[in-house]
């Protein structure tokens, strides 16, 4: 098998049920060695279920088994010294520590951060709770429902009116919570290998949802107008139609907000007469008049198949999608075809469909590499191999021969002045915020650039760089990133980001926060839709002073580029050949007509990584499905599963998926 991305890398995990394992898994996909610490009952997941054919046996959980695959079981009972010393073993070789025991146990116990990074000063130690480490909740006990619902996102995005508000069907709050602590606990081991010191990562799940879901636009429009918006139960608020519509088989996720997918949803249903009045004239109009709109839909859908509507509307550039059923899921060409599962031998429940990592690197490709253990399957193997020197004992964590993925100082030219928000570094406990307010249109990152690419009397055009950029000299390269003086994992790193929506900030902001330099690359001939939505600063309706724009894009520098035009496009080449990352979310295909395809770029920086983050991946019969973050969890399953006993499926009002890919 082709070697992990995370080859070298050593994880211990004492963590039960769903947020730690699934950090854990994480690791273990892309090539980590993961040993897992179970008590001697066992990760409480295995009596969770659920059991095939009903049968409760701790070896045969399907929860276990999916968020468990590829590592090693190791039992230890920790109330024994014994067991605590052969634990300190572990640590003392691990370079990353997962944990989501109550908070304060380890350190009870002489195994907290502060013990450990004695023996092991690379160590990261990643803790995750429902309520963080710090804080009037920090002792509450809680399970991933109470944290979900701390954050009020379930009285804002799910539920009806006057009923209980809905979580997604499944364990939000630890999912997101188990991806956070991943992706900045890797970013600490970075850290490491550039010469920081270990951390302890507080990852609280109840934050976790609060930063990507409400901080997005709720806080900000709290903080602006002292209104806190309540669900609908039908869909999207602000725009329409969005919702979630009866078909003759099944559900459709019914979306159609921009002026062209409205056009192609009124062609898919035959010009009807009655979508020509002036209260449907655009997609604010449509939602105030949503109670007579919807029911004029349905009468349409409920004439046909989910399938028979999803391809009409996809035909003619409307983003409406089937509502699957898992089993629907589960059986999917699209799917199946893209390798989403994988068969894994396991030696009690014999040959396992389970699913494969949730990313492709083409270079070394992630995924499974053995079945969930059984119970302290490895014990006496892995405590073998420490006594004999294998499974790295004896090196020192922090120390892994592993090329970093940036390369250092590339000066960015850009004309323009430069501009910088006034608003201080935030740190807590190590962890950084935001070093800036999002830009407006067109400034730059404080670190390099604040050029308006396209000038602002000639849009249409690319003006021709100038060699003078600060101070009269060149642009300064950034901080190198194998520098010993970084004081975050990131700090050198440039990062080119054409995502646009809710998904390309997710990830720009993540990077920023880790201190990476990134650009959002957008144009004024088509204005990215966060500056279009309100709330507006002081009630001004300028892509400016959008709020939600400035909570999704903090930490970002702006660029204009009008990639429509071949100067434009050669200015893109040249920005991303000078950046370690680029980040898109466009359909397959676009970046290649923009002639910023992969092998392109690659031709210009050979080292080059682009990210591309498509609703349904690059290859598949859904290839080149039109959708939303908020209509895309239709083909997954996921809205079949949320929803009232006995009831329809309710939709989530927010783009669910979008900081989940991200």
């Amino acid at each position: 098998m082709t070697g992990g991305a995370l080859d070298g890398i050593r994880v211990l995990e004492f963590g039960e049920a769903v947020s730690a394992p699934f950090c854990g898994r994480l690791f273990a996909d892309f090539g980590a060695e993961v040993v897992k610490v179970e008590p001697p009952e066992g990760d409480i997941a295995r009596r969770w279920g659920p059991f095939p054919q009903g049968d409760p046996d701790l070896e045969k959980s399907g929860l276990f088994f999916f968020l468990n695959t590829g590592k090693q079981s190791v039992v230890l009972d920790l109330d024994r010294p014994s067991d605590r010393e052969r634990f300190v073993e572990l640590a003392r070789r691990a370079h990353v520590l997962v944990e989501n025991q109550p908070v304060g146990a380890l350190d009870r116990l002489g195994l907290g951060f502060d013990a450990l990074s004695k023996l092991n000063p690379a160590l990261v130690v990643v803790s995750i709770s429902p309520f963080g480490q710090t804080g009037p909740y920090a002792a509450w006990k809680g399970y991933d429902l109470n944290a979900y619902h701390l954050t009020a996102t379930g009285s804002r995005y799910c539920g009806r009116p006057g009923q209980p508000p809905l979580e997604p069907g499944t364990f939000a709050a630890d999912f997101f919570g188990g991806y956070v602590a991943a992706a900045w606990g890797l970013a600490a081991v970075l850290g490491c290998e550039r010469g920081l010191a270990g951390q302890h990562l507080d990852v609280s799940c109840a934050e976790a949802v609060a930063a990507l879901f409400v901080g997005c636009q709720n806080i900000g429009a709290y903080a602006q107008d002292g209104v806190f918006e309540r669900r609908t139960g039908v869909g999207m608020a602000l725009g329409a139609p969005a919702t979630i519509l009866p078909a003759k088989d099944g559900y459709v996720w019914m979306m159609a907000l921009e002026p062209g997918q409205w056009d192609g949803l009124r062609r898919a249903m035959g010009n009807p007469d009655w979508a020509e009045p002036e209260i449907f004239r655009d997609m604010f109009a449509r939602a105030q008049n949503a109670d007579v709109l919807y029911p004029l839909i349905e009468q349409w859908t409920r004439e046909h198949t989910k399938q028979e509507i999803m391809d009409l509307c996809q035909a003619n550039g409307c983003p409406t999608t089937a509502l699957f059923t898992v089993d629907e899921v589960a059986r999917h060409p699209h799917l199946t075809g893209r390798g989403a599962f994988v068969d894994l031998e396991h030696p009690r429940l014999g040959r396992v469909r389970a699913m494969n990592a949730p990313i492709r690197l083409p270079a070394c490709p992630g995924g499974p590499r053995s079945a969930a253990p059984l119970l302290g399957e490895h014990t006496d193997a892995v405590f073998a191999a420490l006594g004999n020197g294998r499974s790295g004992a004896g090196s020192v964590p922090g120390s892994i021969d592993r090329r970093s993925a940036s390369s250092a100082g590339r000066p960015l030219e850009t004309t323009g002045e430069m501009q910088r928000s006034g608003e201080p570094e935030a740190t807590v406990q190590g962890v950084p915020g935001p070093r800036h307010a999002a830009n407006t249109s067109g400034t730059g990152h404080p670190a390099s650039t604040a050029a308006a690419l396209e000038t602002n009397d000639q849009r249409e055009q690319v003006p021709g760089q100038q060699s003078g950029t600060r101070n009269g000299s060149r642009g300064t390269p950034a901080h190198d990133p194998g520098s010993a003086n970084a004081r975050l994992p990131l700090e050198g790193v440039r990062v080119a980001n054409f995502g646009w929506g809710w998904l390309g900030p997710v990830v720009g902001q993540t990077l920023g926060f880790l201190g990476a330099e990134v650009y959002k690359i957008e144009s004024r001939a088509r204005i990215d839709i966060n500056r279009t939505l309100p709330p507006f600063g002081e009630g001004v309706r300028d892509p400016d002073r959008s709020i939600q724009n400035h909570a999704a894009w903090a930490g970002n520098g702006s660029v204009t580029i009008n990639l429509k035009k071949p100067e434009g496009q050669a200015l893109a080449r040249e920005l991303a050949a000078r950046c370690d990352l680029a980040i898109e979310n466009f359909g397959p295909g676009v970046m290649n007509k923009l002639h910023l395809s992969y092998d392109e770029l690659r031709h210009l920086k050979p080292d080059l990584i682009l990210v591309s983050l498509p609703p349904a991946g690059l290859n598949g019969p859904l290839k080149d499905i039109r959708t939303y973050g908020m209509s895309l969890c239709s083909i997954t399953g996921l809205d079949s599963l949320t929803g009232y006993a006995g009831g329809p499926p309710i939709p989530m009002e927010n783009a669910f998926a979008d900081p989940l890919g991200g």
